[in-house]
Parts: structure tokens; sequence; C-alpha cells
């Protein structure tokens, strides 16, 4: 991750770009989760299985997101794009 995020923007926006991203997703991740699985427990009636699919979902979004993200191993440092 230290190196994959700040990869995908161009080298006058690196750093913000990065952590802006980090920053968002923590807090949405780390504050939004723990609520919706919460709810999704009880609307379960407490069976605890909506909680890890809603997780597994989150992980599929990131795999995909992954997969999907350029490749920059031949772009030059000094090009910019994005």
């Amino acid at each position: 991750m230290g190196s994959f995020g700040p990869e995908l923007f161009k080298t006058s926006v690196r750093y913000t770009g990065a952590s802006l991203g980090y920053q968002l997703s923590a807090a949405l991740g780390g504050g939004l989760t723990p609520l919706i699985a919460t709810a999704l427990v009880k609307w379960a009636d407490g069976n605890y299985w909506p909680a890890p699919a809603w997780l597994a979902g989150l992980a599929l979004i990131s795999l995909i997101a992954a997969i999907v993200a350029p490749e920059t191993r031949s772009r030059s440092l000094s090009e910019e794009i994005g």
C-alpha cells in the first residue's frame, strides 16, 4: 500500500491524492462499517451471517479496484498523466 496508492497520481498531486484517499477510506470504513454490521445483525434477528457477508462484499470491491487500477511501472515520473 505504501507505493500502490501514490503511484496512481501524477507527481504534482501525489502526496495529496494518496493522503486524501487513505484518510477518506479510513473514516468511511472505520466509522460506518461497525454501524452497518450492527444494523445487519439486528435486521437478521441476531444471526451474524450478514456482517461477514458485508465485509466479503467490501473485500470484493477492493479486489476489483486493485485489478482495474492502471499499471504505472513504465510511466516516467516526469510525465503529467492523470
